[in-house]
């Protein structure tokens, strides 16, 4: 099943804040794409100034930023402690359509990051998350996992089945200034859409501090 809903339009974007925008995007994947919508490339860069990817998983978002939630001993927590800057990128194939954001990362008060895993739904996710507290470490197989998995396994047995968010559990705000919307066509001419905030007297003029640009494909 696809979604190709016709050519984007000027007056799709004009005078719109781009997160609005982003939200009509976003409910149109949740339908055309129940399994993978909420997830995105994340993109970060090392000390060395080399690049780092990995896929994540969207928590929230309102007209503030992106919000996720990671591993406080990860690589890619420590890049963004050094390089605050960051890349999101959805990409939706059955709706055609793909969604970068670059900006700037915040880490999220303590509270809504303990609400967050409090009102999580994914407990197996949750015992991971628990069970492993150094991401990207070097173990000898896979067996050091499911043991570690098991002994959070045992002690809920004990404690009502609780599962306490960790400490080392972090949440980043990313607070978008470049939001680039793309619909792939089959004669790959694509149509790109940039809003950013910057004052550029070619672009045309957006919601508040927002402008807009075509892009070439």
């Amino acid at each position: 099943m696809s979604n190709n809903d016709g050519s984007l339009l000027d007056s799709d974007f004009l005078n719109k804040n781009p997160m609005e925008i982003f939200q009509q995007w976003y409910n149109t994947a949740k339908v055309y794409e129940p399994k993978s919508f909420p997830l995105f490339t994340l993109s970060t860069v090392d000390e060395m100034n080399k690049p780092h990817s990995r896929t994540m998983a969207l928590v929230k978002y309102d007209l503030n930023g992106f919000k996720f939630c990671s591993n406080g001993n990860s690589p890619k927590a420590n890049h963004l402690r050094n390089n605050q800057f960051a890349s999101l990128c959805f990409y939706w194939p059955n709706c055609q359509r793909q969604v970068v954001v670059e900006g700037t990362t915040e880490e999220m008060p303590r509270h809504q990051v303990e609400a967050i895993f409090a009102n999580g739904t994914n407990i197996e996710g949750k015992i991971t998350n628990i069970a492993l507290e150094f991401q990207s470490e070097p173990i000898a197989s896979y067996d050091y996992v499911n043991e570690k998995r098991e002994e959070i396994g045992r002690w809920m047995l004990f404690n009502a089945n609780s599962l306490p968010c960790p400490g080392y559990i972090v949440g980043y705000n990313l607070i978008p200034d470049k939001i680039e919307f793309l619909k792939f066509n089959e004669n790959y001419a694509h149509e790109r859409i940039q809003l950013r905030r910057n004052d550029d007297k070619t672009a045309n003029s957006g919601n508040e501090s927002w402008i807009f640009q075509w892009l070439t494909p």
